[in-house]
């Protein structure tokens, strides 16, 4: 008896690669964050640039989450879900990180929004560079056919 099916075995390489993409989107917001605390100092009135600061959120949310699902979809079998599997761990990795060191996690439905659409995007971005890499192979085989006659 063995020890596991390969589509046991393939679960759990795209939960580990989805966990991976998941720290690696997570790790591009925080970074993100951190360099902008850096330059800002509670002394500023955050009012005045609310928007820009919602935009900014959203959009650094958005690129971690296309980053990570790019990086898993180009390794799973089916991009897009592995995309958004990936956004959604990020998004219970950061409400962890929060609660557990700032006591709140504010706006939730628009980092889980940004997460699970970067991952969808990055997912979909990867499927598509799969689908070139074929049918260019499938010219180069079918110049080589013609070439060879």
């Amino acid at each position: 008896m063995t020890r596991g099916s390969t589509t046991e075995k393939s679960q759990g390489f795209v939960i580990r690669d989805c966990l991976a993409g998941a720290l690696i989107a997570f790790g591009v917001v925080l970074l993100i964050f951190q360099t902008l605390s850096a330059y800002y100092t509670r002394g500023m009135r955050f009012a005045e640039y609310a928007d820009a600061f919602r935009t900014l959120f959203f959009g650094a949310h958005t690129v971690g989450g296309a980053l990570g699902g790019y990086l898993v979809g180009r390794r799973a079998e089916n991009p897009v879900q592995a995309g958004v599997i990936t956004g959604v761990f990020a998004y219970i990795f950061e409400y962890i990180c929060y609660f557990l060191f700032e006591g709140t996690f504010a706006s939730s439905f628009w980092v889980l929004l940004g997460f699970i659409g970067g991952g969808i995007f990055g997912g979909m971005f990867a499927n598509i560079q799969r689908a070139r890499k074929r049918l260019a192979s499938r010219i180069a085989k079918k110049e080589d056919e013609k070439t060879g006659e």
